[in-house]
């Protein structure tokens, strides 16, 4: 279809330049002297371009004469003219603006009308005529610029460019051909002998400037010459050349005419298109698959996903064409949806970001003390015990690398921490998160920190390419700050290549620069991948949420800020916050501390997935427990939170499990829920007993052979041995010493008497 249409246009301009222009000339004895009309249409001929003409000049006519006129009216409604030529008399378009405004401008602008009654598709052409060889010695006195040649034509250059903006009419720039041959060369007199009217050379190099307007075709080489020498002939060629094509758009040539231009979104397999096309009135549409479409602004259902070339052709109706052929990419954003849909409520576990228990130094390499790992496998199961759907385990993966391209991460030592949570997730049915945390990208160092950063997710998808697609996920960045909407969406776009390149089914998530705020989330063009889940993390409004946080420093330096605001137990103002951000939060809290302005808040992102046709998550949400007050404010912000999320159908993850933000009151327990915590999250609490906890030494470590183990309590008690995936390699009743011999190289946790210890077999 396509190739189709594209052959009919070009049969089309081809018979459309073999054709004859019809021109019409309203004028006086400026065209009529020398015959204008004959001199253009014999520069025509030798061009190998054809007009038929015919004209109406009395003496010394203005456009309101023009407009009265029987022979000229008559001549105008005569044939659909292509062209018809309006030249004012010689001075009047001189004059002062207020008195052009009133003697000419509308008299252009009537026989702009009258033209277009006859044809709509006839193009007005103004002939900017030329200021006298000394100036309007005659109007001098009244009207200062009128003195001189340069003063004359520049008026009557402004007063035709504002008739042809006026009129949306082509202007053919005489007047301005000729004060240009005028000053490269004085000696050719293009005036004749009353200083006025022209020459023969001026009314050649006036045909010069018209064939280039009407025909748009250089005029530069033509064989007629008229009765001038041949190289006087070529000079004024080259002059009607420089002036109209040096400023095409002054004089409105092609300005007026079709301009083809559309946009497309998306929903789903199906495209909307825009129609942006400008002076048209028709289009004709090809999808780039074999369909096409003549509705101004059409939409169109893909069969499949993929790259097409979407061509637009637009027309005025008056043989007038423009097209324009964009590339578009239909995406299927229905398996992101799908999975997006799987996340619902879950929790982010901190131990594998904590690089501030490492040393600086060494850029905090040693921060992951992995014998605690193994405690986390019963919190895990009580994650699944507790409803939760997902687990978001952000990761420090800058203090993983070695610190030197390509950036290599040491498998045996880190990558066995996030297999364990793999292992334990898969077994309890949940998805897993894995987030890239504390990341340092910022606008300064992007040209070096993209390729780093894109280098480690390599490695993870890599590691982690043949997992179930369904269920394990890549967060690129976690709340990139430093860092523009522009460049954050180049480094996002490159985070996702380097995933999908390894683990091309796999979902990936990407949250918006700002801190992965939602106003970043709303700044965030959607990236050219349809696989993928955006996020956005929730703490509004902070002066509650992170309420004595040190590391935010002063601007929550106060505490006890209930929830919702309440002037009778609000604490006073705290003085560190002063000239903070904090000050106006604090002054602010009484309108945005409450239910309806964080549903607000939510809502607008909610909004951007709607507009976007995508995917999204809250992949944190929560508040610092220490210096809320004990009034029941964080069981009402949570709550509200959570109904919020779950009303607007928007999967989460909340921050965090057993630290700071805890929903436990000590450690993650079901029976250390508060009530209100525990209804918020439909769980019933049952009372556990503690275990009992003895003291438990172990030597040598590394061992090769043969491990001593001492236990305080050890009566009756069975020891284990598992790997790093949680899996039991060993089983036994007490003893103080164990054969690993046959054990392979690696680390493992002996778990005995409630107590777990990290020991490596050589």
């Amino acid at each position: 279809m396509k190739q189709t249409v594209l052959f009919f246009l070009l049969v089309l301009s081809l018979s459309l330049f073999s054709q004859p222009k019809k021109i019409l000339f309203l004028g006086n004895s400026y065209t009529a002297a020398n015959n204008l009309p004959l001199t253009l249409y014999n520069f025509a001929l030798a061009a190998g371009d054809t007009i038929t003409y015919d004209s109406n000049t009395p003496g010394g006519y203005t456009f309101q004469g023009h407009s009265t006129n029987a022979t000229s009216l008559a001549k105008i409604v005569s044939q659909a003219w292509d062209y018809v030529v309006l030249q004012e008399q010689s001075q009047m378009p001189s004059f002062p603006p207020a008195q052009v405004a009133t003697d000419v401008f509308p008299y252009a602008t009537l026989l702009d009308s009258l033209i277009h009654d006859n044809n709509p598709c006839s193009q007005t052409v103004f002939y900017m005529t030329w200021g006298r060889k000394y100036g309007d010695a005659a109007n001098c006195a009244n009207y200062p610029p009128l003195c001189t040649y340069d003063g004359m034509t520049g008026r009557l250059r402004d007063s035709y460019l504002q008739m042809g903006d006026m009129n949306e009419a082509l202007v053919a720039p005489v007047g301005v051909a000729w004060k240009a041959s005028r000053a490269a060369d004085s000696t050719i007199n293009l005036w004749s002998s009353d200083n006025s009217h022209p020459s023969v050379a001026g009314t050649y190099l006036t045909a010069c400037v018209f064939y280039a307007t009407i025909f748009e075709k250089t005029p530069i080489g033509n064989s007629f010459i008229s009765t001038l020498p041949a190289a006087r002939a070529a000079f004024l060629q080259n002059i009607a050349h420089q002036v109209v094509f040096d400023s095409l758009t002054t004089w409105n040539i092609t300005v007026f005419n079709p301009q083809a231009a559309f946009v497309a979104s998306q929903n789903g397999y199906e495209a909307i298109f825009s129609n942006n096309a400008q002076y048209s009135n028709a289009a004709t549409w090809d999808f780039g698959d074999g369909t096409s479409s003549t509705a101004l602004n059409p939409s169109h259902i893909y069969a499949m996903p993929g790259t097409y070339n979407v061509s637009q052709i637009v027309t005025n109706g008056c043989n007038l064409f423009d097209t324009l052929i964009q590339s578009i990419t239909i995406y299927a954003p229905v398996l992101s949806w799908q999975r997006a849909n799987t996340l619902g409520s879950g929790m982010n576990l901190p131990y594998l970001e904590e690089y501030w228990g490492g040393n600086s130094a060494i850029n905090y390499t040693n921060y992951l003390d992995l014998s605690l790992l193994p405690t986390f496998k019963d919190d895990i199961a009580l994650m699944a015990e507790m409803n939760m759907q997902t687990l978001r385990l952000p990761v420090c993966f800058s203090a993983w690398e070695d610190g030197v391209a390509p950036y290599d991460i040491d498998s045996t030592k880190y990558f066995a921490a996030i297999d364990s949570f793999l292992v334990w997730t898969t077994a309890q049915n949940m998805n897993l998160i894995i987030d890239f945390h504390h990341g340092r990208l910022s606008n300064a160092n992007a040209a070096t920190e993209i390729p780093r950063i894109a280098d480690i997710w390599r490695q993870v998808a890599q590691r982690y390419a043949n997992t179930n697609p369904e269920k394990v996920f890549f967060e690129v960045y976690n709340e990139s700050w430093d860092v523009d909407s522009t460049t954050w969406r180049i480094a996002a776009n490159a985070f996702a290549s380097a995933i999908h390149a390894q683990a091309p089914q796999h979902t990936i998530i990407v949250g918006g620069s700002d801190w992965n705020s939602i106003s970043g989330l709303q700044s965030l063009y959607p990236l050219g991948d349809s696989n993928v889940i955006y996020t956005f993390h929730f703490y509004a409004p902070m002066i509650f949420t992170h309420q004595g946080a040190t590391w935010v420093g002063n601007p929550v330096a106060t505490q006890g800020i209930p929830f919702p605001y309440n002037a009778a137990t609000m604490p006073a103002m705290n003085p560190l916050i002063s000239g903070t951000w904090g000050e106006n939060a604090y002054n602010t809290y009484a309108t945005y501390g409450n239910v309806a302005t964080l549903a607000s808040a939510v809502a607008a992102a909610k909004n951007w997935s709607n507009v976007h046709q995508l995917p999204i998550y809250c992949g944190e949400w929560g508040s610092y427990k220490s210096f809320i007050p004990n009034d029941g404010s964080r069981c009402r912000y949570t709550e509200a939170v959570k109904d919020i999320l779950d009303s607007l159908e928007i999967p989460f993850t909340y921050w965090e499990w057993n630290e700071g933000f805890s929903l436990f009151d000590g450690v993650p327990a079901i029976n250390n829920l508060s009530q209100c915590m525990a209804d918020i999250w439909g769980i019933t609490i049952i009372n556990v007993a503690e275990p009992i906890v003895s003291k438990v030494s172990i030597y040598p470590n590394p061992v090769a052979d043969r491990l001593h183990i001492l236990v305080e309590n050890a009566a009756n008690t069975d020891m284990f041995i598992l790997d790093m995936t949680g899996k039991q390699v060993f089983q036994a009743q007490y003893t103080s010493e164990i054969s690993v011999k046959n054990l392979p190289q690696g680390m493992y946790v002996l778990k005995v008497a409630g107590k777990s210890v990290l020991f490596v077999k050589e």
